[in-house]
């Protein structure tokens, strides 16, 4: 009887833990300015815009936002006044693209994709991205995340199980610093090379470069049949290469430019910390 009024005693004060944990998530504000928003798929093509190559030189990609996309786009030619673009922010004219994901011999086919932009650290010294700019996330330059199913679980490396109807999720975050040219002309292109940096913190960018804003987009795939083989990615003349090595995924930006600048003021820079992000920040349906 003593062990077992011991046990009641404990299992009393682990629930009593876990309601005041939950209520204080519940009541928690979202602590960090955020824009988000989706964009649908605009097209599968074996081109490559930031490389200028195409056909056996690039190979497969799934593009995204601006619907008018070749191997001699720029930033500038995307940012056209009323350009198409499949995302729900109608300025938001940029183009991003990864290699398709296939398990086996069978495409990994995307349900949707979220792009989030945050001000993490002192938003105040973010930075809107400039026209032109040209980013690549990958294992090296930034992260790389996956995720199977519901869960907090994630995986640096590609999940090698995952049920069938678990959604496989992807995670690149991007460069979010960016060396400021001799001119200080920022409205120049960039590509993503020695000229950016990853910093996970958001507040320690290296001494001569500017503050972007963090930028993770996720991707979430269907995966009706659960996973049979491990995951891979196109690569050039129709080879594919393991995901675990070689995911990546390229941003061209070419935004509707005073629109966007006037929203990373409105939901980033002039969001204090603790306050949930103002209307219009979060478009329903993100996650």
């Amino acid at each position: 009887m003593k062990l077992f009024a011991t046990a009641m005693v404990a299992m009393a004060f682990a629930l009593t833990a876990v309601v005041a944990a939950t209520a204080e998530a519940k009541e928690r504000p979202r602590s960090d300015p955020i824009l988000r928003f989706e964009c649908g798929v605009t097209e599968v093509a074996t081109r490559d815009p930031i490389l200028n190559v195409s056909g056996n030189q690039s190979h497969k990609h799934v593009f995204f936002g601006n619907t008018n996309v070749d191997v001699k786009s720029t930033g500038w030619s995307l940012s056209r006044e009323n350009a198409p673009t499949t995302c729900l922010r109608d300025w938001e004219t940029s183009s991003l693209w990864f290699p398709v994901l296939w398990d086996g011999d069978e495409v990994m086919q995307v349900n949707r994709l979220v792009w989030y932009f945050r001000g993490f650290g002192d938003q105040t010294r973010v930075k809107t991205p400039p026209t032109g700019l040209e980013l690549i996330g990958n294992y090296d330059k930034g992260e790389v995340e996956w995720r199977c199913g519901p869960g907090d679980a994630v995986f640096v490396k590609p999940p090698k199980a995952c049920p069938a109807g678990n959604i496989i999720k992807m995670a690149v975050t991007f460069p979010n610093c960016l060396k400021v040219p001799r001119s200080g002309d920022y409205q120049v292109t960039w590509q993503g090379g020695s000229n950016v940096a990853y910093d996970p913190e958001s507040d320690s960018c290296p001494s001569g470069y500017i503050r972007l804003p963090h930028q993770r987009v996720v991707v979430d795939f269907a995966n009706p049949n659960g996973l049979q083989n491990p995951l891979k990615v196109s690569a050039e003349e129709g080879e594919k290469k393991l995901a675990a090595t070689f995911a990546h995924m390229d941003i061209m930006h070419g935004e509707q430019y005073e629109r966007f600048d006037a929203f990373m003021t409105y939901c980033i820079r002039s969001v204090k910390d603790g306050v949930r992000p103002p209307a219009g920040c979060v478009d329903r349906g993100s996650a």
